[in-house]
């Protein structure tokens, strides 16, 4: 599998290396698998949904104030 994402693992601080290349290796499985890919899609979908219907309620209210 392709790594995306990349740490360098330094013990100088309090930061487990083993728990570094856990979520390491968390990451990679992430980004490499398509979820990643179908949530930012869903999520633009869902943003778009409620920007349409939002400016389509506002225009539909400002023509029966007029």
């Amino acid at each position: 599998m392709l790594q995306l994402v990349k740490f360098q693992l330094h013990h100088d601080g309090p930061v487990d290396p083993v728990l570094l290349g856990w979520i390491r290796e968390v990451l990679d499985g992430f980004l490499g698998s398509g979820v990643a890919l179908i949530l930012g899609v869903g999520v633009i979908t869902v943003l778009s949904a409620a920007l349409l219907i939002f400016v389509g309620r506002r225009v539909r209210y400002s023509n029966h104030s007029q």
